[in-house]
């Protein structure tokens, strides 16, 4: 099985901060991370560790800020490919150095 998790959230400052923190701290990597000014941050992750993926999205909804965390999981073999970066998209490592 493979869980693909899709977070958005308010553009407020440190929401973006403390929800990467969320995920680097379990060693999850983030496939694609955009924002915009009307939509605010939007995230995914697709990740083969279901039981920390679950734990991870209550940890999220959590968090002040965040509209909407929702996980979807899938079998191993339907597993998408990487998502390209598009424009407007940031890096998040570069977003915590």
């Amino acid at each position: 099985m493979t869980a693909r998790l899709k977070v958005s959230a308010d553009d407020q400052e440190g929401v973006l901060q403390r929800v990467i923190f969320e995920f680097s701290r379990r060693n999850i990597r983030i496939e694609r991370l955009s924002f915009s000014a009307e939509s605010g941050i939007e995230l995914e992750v697709v990740t083969d560790r279901d039981a920390e993926a679950a734990r991870l999205v209550k940890s999220v909804r959590r968090i002040w800020g965040v509209r909407e965390a929702e996980l979807e999981l899938r079998p191993a073999m339907q597993q998408d490919a990487k998502i390209p970066a598009t424009e407007g998209s940031l890096n998040p490592h570069e977003l915590l150095g």
